[in-house]
């Protein structure tokens, strides 16, 4: 299926945010993510993307996405091309790691382009909820209005390598922070910081942790 580009706009240095306008309504979970597609050389080439947003109509619907620009990347380089009227393809939208539907407190944990899927998920559910977002530097904020405003939730926001007036210090640090027993947990970062905080949580006894490594 192509999308057409409605909107393109670099929100950081190196991230970019598209909005995707579709030609007819595809079924959506929040942090489910749209599966692109090109051709290099006879050779296709696909990159799964978190939905921040979806936004349903009559007849289309529209996502946004926000996707980390990474210097050499095949994806990376072929979106810079881009722009505002052209065309993507999109295999689908897919994603197994979804929000449950329970009453159980949420807490969602993510980094840069890793906090789409959580915004997604915060905005969407009404159980209580908390959200650590973390970036090294004030230059990498993005989307922190959009936390802020979502209802019901307790949002942390940090930066790591600086100190920013509204934002905590430091890494996010949940090693000496108790959470109802019944809690979920959503984690989205890379490998090894996802591991060691599902370890963290499991040596506290937490079980229902649900996590996504990019």
């Amino acid at each position: 299926m192509l999308a057409t580009i409605v909107s393109y706009t670099m929100i950081t240095e190196d991230v970019l945010e598209l909005i995707l306008d579709m030609p007819e309504i595809i079924p959506y979970k929040p942090w489910q993510r749209a599966l692109l597609s090109y051709t290099i050389d006879n050779i296709p080439v696909k990159r799964a993307y978190s939905i921040v947003e979806y936004l349903s109509q009559s007849d289309h619907c529209q996502i946004t996405l926000s996707i980390k620009l990474l210097p050499g990347g095949k994806w990376s380089e072929y979106l810079k091309t881009k722009k505002i009227g052209d065309t993507l393809d999109i295999a689908g939208i897919y994603g197994h790691f979804v929000l449950q539907d329970t009453p159980n407190p949420k807490v969602f944990i993510g980094t840069w382009t890793g906090i789409a899927p959580l915004i997604s998920m915060a905005k969407t559910s009404q159980a209580p909820q908390k959200l650590y977002f973390s970036v090294s530097y004030a230059k990498d904020l993005f989307y922190a209005d959009k936390i802020r405003k979502i209802s019901s939730l307790e949002s942390h926001i940090h930066v790591s390598r600086e100190w920013v007036e509204w934002c905590e210090e430091w890494r996010i640090d949940i090693s000496t922070t108790e959470y109802p027993k019944e809690s979920e947990f959503y984690i989205c970062w890379s490998p090894s910081s996802v591991n060691a905080f599902a370890e963290i949580l499991k040596n506290k006894g937490y079980t229902n942790i649900y996590i996504e490594k990019y």
